[in-house]
């Protein structure tokens, strides 16, 4: 019944995982800790570019948008890897520039990728280039120390929202 093994690369990256999580010990709460601490994301990176918007709910007015272009080594990637990275970039952002009123709160993520919700609710994907940017997400969640909540919504409701547009370079 022992055997050894070796493990993979991605076996130890997800077990590093494991480690940081049950030490921050987050556990899946109910409810956010600061329940009145709610921001809202909307991000696409579907077509050549990508983008997206985050607000604290409180601050009626206070968004902050970013958009880009993908590089041309990711046109390898297929749509639900770009949507995935650009959820990452979003993560990123809100991390570099200190908001520090996501910690404890509830970060919505509106997509219309149901791919994307269902990796980031799940917390995994069976394609290995998926699960490694949906473990750097989960990652990063903790770092923030949030609670990310994926929402998926119909395509038409991100155009009319306008970040729709952001995603085509």
């Amino acid at each position: 019944y022992y055997t050894d093994i070796t493990l993979s690369e991605e076996c130890i990256e997800d077990l590093r995982w494991w480690t940081l999580f049950l030490r921050s010990n987050t556990g899946n709460p109910s409810r956010a800790g600061t329940a009145g601490s709610l921001t809202a994301s909307w991000g696409d990176g579907s077509g050549t570019g990508t983008g997206g918007t985050y607000e604290r709910l409180r601050e009626e007015g206070v968004m902050q948008i970013w958009m880009g272009t993908w590089a041309p080594h990711v046109k390898v990637y297929d749509s639900n890897w770009r949507e995935l990275r650009t959820l990452l970039g979003t993560l990123e952002r809100i991390h570099q520039e200190g908001r520090s009123y996501v910690r404890g709160g509830t970060l919505f993520y509106f997509t219309d990728n149901s791919s994307v919700y269902f990796i980031i609710k799940g917390g995994s994907s069976r394609s290995p280039e998926l699960h490694k940017l949906a473990r750097t997400i989960k990652m990063m969640e903790i770092e923030l120390g949030c609670r990310l909540e994926p929402i998926h919504v119909p395509g038409l409701l991100m155009i009319d929202q306008g970040t729709d547009g952001q995603s085509r370079g």
